[in-house]
């Protein structure tokens, strides 16, 4: 394959056209000049408009309520939803995108219909498949593990954990270790009396396995592969647990006194919020510098003027290894938010164009780039290469011009057409265009009759 003019700018790179024996004909040369053109005009936005969306509407159990709380690398959903005409009790559920575990893709009741139970949920879920929740009393609940397989001298199926020395338990979130942290609190119901717990399956980190008390923190919130665990500790501040000692992350400034982390990622990078409850702030806090930021806590961007900040305010959930933090931005009404080196995106605005509803706030995002919100599950666009969230013929004359075959290799300009990562630009790769691709909606019987 012949090498591209290295004179070639940038954009034009990426419709670099593969050299094949025999004469492009006329038609072509002007089809890939066109291209050309048009790349230069793409490449100016690709900045400003970012990634587009598909959403998968999860669905629910039959109720009137459904509550999406996580998500795994695997692009599986739990939550929980009440049952048919009903918004309590409410049942935890397990959708999956394909069959795993035993169970058919889609939405599946985890609950085993204990008598007496008047409600459960699911909070968490690892890449192993392993959900965490509650059952019982939402105001008393007592902690549960589903296990798609025996573990932890556990066998499949739920598991009622119990609780710490009677104190009710609330998990928020489980790893790859099916290491489980959350909160406990006084039995009497007193939140000022909560506590951080931490459930290990075996001894670690210089603890027993079972429910431990964390020492230092009011609530733990997530946990990472490497154990390390963020929350709220002394003083009502966002809190870093590692191997027993706790590190304060601090607040926002210039005067904010409270603030509290929601998210870490294996890096060690935490998300959360600084501020009183009525006017909060996200903020992303880094062990070093990156994305653009310097090390310690910065207030993530907002569009909203602290004068409109509605309750409870911006929030940052969960942030992945790339840096990609997600949560809710502050308004009127709460907007689905991403960012992206410290820079706000409004989730609202990158839904593929026929979607009608609103995402209201971003929980949870994979390393996929796959972000769970109220309105259902984001997945990244197939094919959307000019970032306008459609997948049309714009895409697909892009895209023509790489298709190399079965035996050429991807020259690095056209990389981003290769959507099965194989390094060809082959019938893989357009079998998943085609997937993908939405003609464009022919004029309606209204429209054709006031021509």
């Amino acid at each position: 394959m012949g090498n591209p003019d290295p004179n070639v700018n940038k954009a034009r790179m990426w419709y670099y056209v593969p050299k094949r024996t025999g004469v492009m004909s006329t038609t072509r040369k002007t089809i890939v000049a066109l291209l050309y053109s048009t790349a230069i005009f793409i490449s100016a936005g690709r900045a400003v408009h970012g990634q587009c969306y598909s959403v998968t509407d999860v669905g629910s159990l039959g109720g009137l309520r459904t509550y999406l709380n996580d998500l795994n690398n695997l692009g599986q959903v739990v939550g929980t939803s009440s049952l048919p005409g009903s918004t309590f009790p409410q049942h935890p559920f397990l959708w999956l995108p394909k069959p795993a575990y035993g169970l058919p893709a889609g939405i599946n009741d985890l609950d085993l219909g204990r008598s007496g139970q008047t409600s459960s949920g699911a909070f968490a879920i690892n890449d192993l498949g392993q959900v965490v929740g509650y059952t019982g009393d939402p105001d008393s609940p007592e902690m549960t593990l589903w296990l798609p397989e025996p573990a932890y001298d556990l066998p499949a199926g739920m598991n009622n954990l119990g609780r710490i020395n009677g104190a009710p338990t609330r998990p928020f979130d489980i790893n790859n270790r099916g290491e489980i942290v959350g909160e406990g609190y006084d039995p009497s119901g007193h939140s000022e009396f909560c506590f951080a717990f931490l459930w290990l399956p075996a001894a670690a980190y210089g603890l027993p396995p079972g429910m431990n008390r964390l020492l230092g923190f009011s609530v733990a919130t997530a946990i990472n592969n490497h154990g390390q665990i963020v929350g709220q500790g002394p003083g009502f501040h966002a809190s870093l647990w590692t191997n027993g000692k706790v590190l304060d992350l601090g607040t926002l400034p210039p005067s904010w006194s409270r603030s509290k982390a929601y998210g870490i990622n294996d890096l060690g990078e935490v998300v959360g919020s600084s501020g009183e409850s009525a006017s909060e702030r996200a903020f992303i806090w880094l062990p070093e510098a990156a994305y653009g930021l310097p090390a310690g806590m910065s207030m993530l961007e907002s569009t909203v003027d602290q004068s409109r900040i509605r309750p409870p305010g911006a929030r940052a959930w969960d942030i992945n290894s790339f840096g990609q933090a997600v949560g809710q931005e502050a308004g009127d009404l709460p907007n689905g938010a991403l960012w992206l080196n410290g820079r706000l995106v409004l989730l609202d605005d990158r839904v593929r164009k026929d979607f009608e509803s609103s995402l209201l706030y971003a929980r949870a995002i994979n390393e996929r780039g796959q972000i769970l919100t109220r309105g259902g599950l984001l997945t990244p666009m197939t094919g959307d290469f000019d970032n306008d969230c459609r997948t049309d013929l714009i895409d697909y004359e892009m895209f023509q011009p790489c298709f190399a075959g079965p035996s050429l290799f991807v020259h690095p300009s056209c990389g981003r057409f290769d959507l099965n990562a194989d390094r060809i630009v082959d019938l893989g790769d357009f079998s998943l265009f085609r997937v993908a691709f939405r003609p464009p909606r022919p004029p309606s019987r209204r429209k054709l009759l006031s021509r």
